[in-house]
């Protein structure tokens, strides 16, 4: 069975009627509609919206929307989504007191002060004016700095655009932001930034492997083991070489007696000083 609001070609019009909101939800009192998804009808006038007064849950994206005004009166709206409309202003949604997340990507909204309408709502915490992945923004987006202005405007914001703001993980989306901005390459006459330099000390570094002609028969383990520093012997104490001999040095295992591990160690260590 198909989910409500996702049956096409059921809106009939562009204009939301109580035949239309019944239909789709099979709530036969518009007060009891809790839910409702409306996207990509074709909608431009909301109509008779206003009467859901129990509405918590509002899907409006993708339609020709330019104005907002019977969403005054639903003072239960919790999560409205209007993203890829034609609105230019938010200003019927100030007596949404319960609203906590909208999604107003993909609209006309040109400066921040078009969202002053939002500053008396308490409980928004969640804000979308832009989506990357669905290529939707706004106007006011072309700034770098609309972010902070936004975040001055509405300092209860929590998440902007998908990223957090304010409490834990917004540090992690701050620090991902100046790596990225550190990492753009800059005009700027100033000094440039040092080249990194690797942490280990030289003496502990490994030394770089010889070609194979260099190596002759032996494998990259063996040659490995053989340049080890003087702190890292303890790789040659008996006990290591049932895991190393079995991989590595098979030819001289072949040459000791397989009853006598302490044979084959001596002409192992026999065969690293030869290499």
């Amino acid at each position: 069975m198909e989910p409500p609001g996702e049956k096409p070609g059921e809106a009939g019009g562009q204009q939301i009627t109580p035949q239309l909101l019944k239909l789709r939800t099979g709530e036969f009192s518009l007060e009891s509609i809790l839910l409702l998804k409306l996207r990509c009808l074709g909608l431009a006038d909301l109509g008779c919206l206003g009467e859901c007064l129990g509405l918590e849950w509002l899907d409006l994206s993708g339609n020709a929307l330019t104005h907002l005004g019977p969403l005054a009166s639903l003072r239960q709206l919790a999560v409205l989504n209007v993203s890829n409309n034609q609105l230019t202003g938010l200003e019927p949604l100030a007596t949404c007191e319960n609203l906590q997340s909208l999604n107003a990507a993909g609209n006309l909204l040109a400066t921040p002060g078009q969202l002053q309408c939002l500053a008396g709502l308490p409980c928004l915490e969640y804000l979308r004016l832009r989506d990357p992945l669905a290529r939707l923004s706004n106007p006011l987006c072309a700034s770098p700095s609309y972010r902070a202005a936004v975040r001055e405007l509405l300092p209860g914001l929590k998440v902007i655009d998908g990223e957090r703001v304010i409490g834990r993980g917004s540090e992690f989306y701050q620090l991902c932001r100046d790596l990225d901005s550190s990492l753009r390459p800059s005009s700027s006459p100033g000094p440039r930034a040092t080249e990194a330099q690797p942490w280990v000390e030289p003496a502990l570094r490994a030394p770089p492997l010889p070609s194979s002609s260099e190596r002759g028969p032996w494998p990259r383990t063996a040659w490995r083991v053989a340049s080890l520093p003087p702190h890292s012997s303890w790789l040659l104490h008996p006990g290591y070489w049932p895991c190393v001999l079995g991989h590595c040095f098979i030819p001289i295992l072949r040459a000791a007696p397989p009853h006598d591990p302490s044979t084959c160690c001596k002409e192992a260590l026999k065969g690293l000083e030869q290499v």
